[in-house]
């Protein structure tokens, strides 16, 4: 629409001044990923507190939340800090959980994420892009070659961005 919103966090939360991610909750919330956990902001009220979920999954809590967004079936997916990737239905019930110990995740340390044609597309911080398909929880990699000057030039992926014409 254009048009943006403004919102203050109060000054005494744990969020020591770092929100590394937001996520619309579609009821009047923001979900917010920061340094300290995961937090819910009450956009009517301002209130900030800890997101139910964090107290419900002991790994979202007290752990920088890096990147949140939610997919095309309402699935909401996060990066909890060196501890790869949840996935997450909308009452929060734990659907997936995806590290290097146990799938082909390449690399824990995830800074993005975003949906294409229903894959995630995982930009890591040193694995490259990790693209997961989540019926078939399968992973495959695109990451830099050395000597090919057609691949990345790095394997750290910062930000992941799906244009108009499905151009990743």
């Amino acid at each position: 629409s254009g048009r943006g919103e403004t919102y203050s966090f109060p000054h005494s939360t744990s969020l020591t001044n770092s929100c590394y991610s937001l996520l619309d909750g579609t009821d009047g919330t923001l979900w917010v990923g920061g340094m300290s956990g995961l937090y819910l902001f009450n956009k009517q009220t301002g209130e900030l507190s800890q997101h139910p979920l964090a107290k419900k999954h002991k790994k979202l809590e007290n752990v920088l939340i890096y990147t949140l967004f939610r997919d095309s079936k309402g699935r909401i997916w996060l990066a909890p800090y060196n501890n790869g990737i949840r996935c997450l239905a909308h009452d929060g019930t734990l659907l997936a959980s995806y590290v290097t110990g146990n799938s082909k995740l390449n690399n824990n340390v995830v800074l993005c994420m975003i949906e294409k044609d229903s894959h995630i597309w995982i930009g890591t911080d040193g694995g490259g892009i990790n693209i997961l398909d989540p019926e078939t929880h399968e992973i495959s990699i695109l990451e830099h070659v050395p000597g090919d000057k057609y691949s990345f030039t790095c394997n750290s992926i910062l930000s992941l961005y799906n244009d108009a014409n499905n151009n990743m």
